[in-house]
């Protein structure tokens, strides 16, 4: 089924597949096969009940086989669900990405100005990949051998019966390479950290040099990793002294701030002295990690008693969490962009009681109306839209639905435990019951209405209703009149 369903959506990739089946005259002889066509110029063709689904229209082209496979494609982006949320194939205008799991971890195929890369994650122990280069080429069967490239943010990776060799190349501000064997010995050549190497665990001798030159971490290790001492200030702009008796103690101190740890990690003590805020100095205590901390620093607070309550917040967020990891609300108040256009401002709250519960809000800066989301699980959901769209169902089994990795899953299985689902876009609504055999449709063409084998009406021209018994063996025609025409066998013996 996954070796199909790849090769078909590589053949309906960006709409290319034109098929007679589109031309298909309307009929419904419901749950065989029921085909539809819309003013818009759109083709719906839905075979076996809900698990053959094939839509053509302005807005692109999809089809699915459920529970197993969907596609949809909409010129140049198309994606591909394979027993969702296990295999996903899809393509942007950047290139294409794909998952299998477990086999297929991360897969992409990107198309750039010097040719075309690719790059995959072949569970458990294969990573490879190719680019237009000569030397883009890499393979790596782990532990025992091989290179990569540009992989966990490593320019290359080179090992040998890992961990007894380890080579890491980086260009970052300038090229540098280390060397590990066996973790314990190394060292390293060229880059910020040049100079620096180990005997783990005799001794460590740590440099970290700035862009310009300076040095900003000269440390030391003996018996390590138990005594530590040095200059060690990071990205600070105040140099520090530093030194540790691991885990017992340690303790930094610069003119601007201070850090001190007790039994690491369970208890850390650190606060500006010189603050940058006055009034408001930066602060961090955990006692003991990870059940209880009080910090303040790059705007963000953060008060917890885990797993019982936490309280983060930031200028663009406030979090609570509670019972961890079951209960969280959110507030976020952010900038974004919606579909390209110009950033707008989102306020959106959200509440969480996993799996039982889900609600969010969103309003948007300058329109009216909010989205709003709701499921109570396992038994239903309530989505609605500023702009109308609309979306409610019971039963609801997939939780978290809304989670963008979940959607596929939610669409390819929901029709198994549908007994009630509404849908509607603005203009049309649409109602399937019975897991989703069963239709009834209202929009400005005309309502229509499909029952497995016993009865239909879909909409003609002129506002006329055609109306069908028994796969059409029985059927009469209706208008604003009235009843125009009766047939049987789709033939009149009566018309008005």
């Amino acid at each position: 089924m996954a070796a199909a369903a790849w090769a078909l959506s590589a053949v309906c990739g960006g709409c290319a597949l034109v098929s007679p089946l589109q031309h298909l005259p309307e009929m419904d002889a419901n749950p065989l096969i029921r085909v539809e066509h819309t003013p818009q110029g759109a083709t719906e063709i839905e075979a076996l009940g809900p698990l053959v689904d094939l839509r053509w229209g302005p807005e692109g082209f999809s089809h699915a086989i459920r529970p197993f496979y969907q596609h949809k494609a909409n010129e140049p982006e198309w994606s591909t669900d394979v027993l969702a949320p296990l295999g996903r194939f899809f393509h942007t205008r950047s290139g294409t990405k794909f998952r299998f799991w477990p086999l297929i971890w991360t897969g992409e195929i990107e198309d750039t100005n010097e040719g075309d890369h690719w790059a995959g994650t072949f569970f458990p122990f294969i990573l490879a990949g190719n680019g237009p280069r000569d030397d883009d080429g890499y393979f790596a069967l782990w532990p025992l051998i091989g290179r990569t490239k540009s992989v966990f943010g490593i320019d290359q990776f080179d090992f040998v019966i890992w961990p007894l060799f380890m080579r890491t190349e980086m260009n970052v501000t300038e090229h540098s390479v280390s060397y590990t064997v066996l973790l314990l010995g190394g060292w390293t050549e060229g880059g910020p950290r040049d100079g620096s190497w180990r005997a783990l665990p005799f001794y460590r001798h740590r440099l970290w040099r700035t862009p310009d030159g300076t040095l900003r971490t000269d440390q030391h290790s003996v018996l390590w990793p138990f005594f530590t001492w040095g200059l060690d200030h990071g990205d600070s702009a105040h140099p520090s002294w530093r030194w540790a008796f691991w885990p017992l103690i340690g303790y930094e101190s610069s003119d601007a701030w201070y850090r001190c740890t007790v039994l690491w990690p369970f208890f850390r003590f650190q606060k500006e002295t010189q603050p940058k805020v006055e009034g408001e100095p930066e602060f961090l205590y955990d006692f003991p990690w990870p059940f209880f901390r009080r910090s303040r620093g790059d705007g963000e607070t953060v008060n917890r008693a885990w797993p019982i309550y936490s309280h983060t917040t930031t200028p663009e967020l406030d979090s609570t969490s509670f019972l961890w990891p079951f209960g969280w609300w959110r507030k976020i108040d952010a900038l974004i962009s919606e579909d390209g256009g110009e950033p707008v401002r989102s306020y959106r709250k959200t509440f969480y009681f996993i799996p039982f519960l889900h609600s969010s809000s969103r309003t948007l800066e300058g329109r009216e109306g909010e989205d709003t989301e709701l499921q109570v699980w396992p038994l239903f959901h309530s989505d609605r839209g500023a702009l109308g769209r609309l979306d409610q169902g019971f039963l609801s089994l997939w939780p978290a639905r809304n989670v963008w990795f979940m959607v596929p899953a939610d669409e390819l299985y929901s029709f198994l435990w549908t007994v009630w689902r509404r849908q509607s876009n603005g203009p049309t609504t649409e109602t399937r019951v019975l897991f989703d055999t069963t239709m009834f449709r209202d929009g400005p063409e005309g309502a229509r209405v499909s029952v497995p084998f016993l009865y239909s009406r879909r909409p003609e021209p002129e506002g006329v209703s055609r109306h069908e018994i028994l796969w059409g063996l029985f059927g009469t025609r209706t208008d604003e009149q009235g009843l125009s025409e009766v047939t049987f066998l789709w033939w009149a013996p009566w018309a008005r």
